[in-house]
C-alpha cells in the first residue's frame, strides 16, 4: 500500500516559484531552487530561508505546562520567559535519547503563556506516544499537535539577524 506524502502549508508557494521538490520525512519538501552551490554560498555568506514545516510542533497549555516539560526534558524549563527557546533532549527512563527538541516559551496576544515543543518529523508520533501517559499526572495541561495548522521557517546565515530586523522590528 502506497502512502501519499504530505504537503506543508507552503507547498504551493514553493511549487509556484520553481522549487525542485522531493520526499523527506513523509512530506514533499523543497530541496533546491537555483542550484545547490549558489544556495549554499548564499546561506554561508548572507542568509538562507528554509521551510521546516515538516517538523512536529506540539503545543502545551495550562498552568503547569512548564512543570510537565521541566519533568520530561533534560533542560530546565521552569525559569523560561516568553520569547525564549532552549535546545533539549527527550530521554527514556534509562537515559537513552528519544529525540532532540526545541522548547519555546510563548505568549499569545491575550497574554496567555504556553509552550511549544518542536520535534523531528520522523519522531513526532513516537514522542506524542511517549508524552501522553505523563499527562495523567498533569490533568490541567493540554497537549495539542499544531503541526498541520501552522508553518515554520528557519533563517540561517551570518546576516540572519539583519534580515529578521527588517521584517520584525
Amino acid at each position: 500500500m502506497e502512502t501519499q506524502e504530505l504537503k506543508t502549508p507552503l507547498y504551493d508557494w514553493h511549487a509556484n516559484h520553481g522549487a525542485r521538490m522531493a520526499p523527506f520525512a513523509g512530506y514533499q519538501m523543497p530541496i533546491q531552487y537555483s542550484g545547490i552551490v549558489a544556495e549554499h554560498t548564499a546561506t554561508r555568506q548572507a542568509a538562507g530561508v528554509f521551510d521546516i514545516s515538516h517538523m512536529g510542533r506540539l503545543r502545551f497549555d495550562g498552568p503547569r505546562a512548564d512543570q510537565l516539560l521541566d519533568h520530561l526534558l533534560t533542560r530546565r524549563v521552569l525559569d523560561m520567559q516568553p520569547g525564549q527557546v532552549r535546545y533539549s533532549l527527550v530521554c527514556n527512563p534509562s537515559g537513552g535519547m528519544l529525540d532532540d527538541v526545541l522548547v519555546s516559551c510563548l505568549e499569545s496576544p491575550s497574554s496567555k503563556i504556553y509552550f511549544l515543543l518542536v520535534v523531528n518529523a520522523s519522531n513526532k508520533e513516537k514522542i506524542v506516544r511517549w508524552l501522553t501517559p505523563h499527562l495523567a499526572d498533569f490533568p490541567d495541561v493540554e497537549l495539542n499537535d499544531v503541526t498541520d495548522s501552522t508553518a515554520m521557517i528557519a533563517i540561517q546565515g551570518p546576516k540572519s539577524i539583519e534580515v529578521c530586523k527588517k521584517l520584525f522590528p
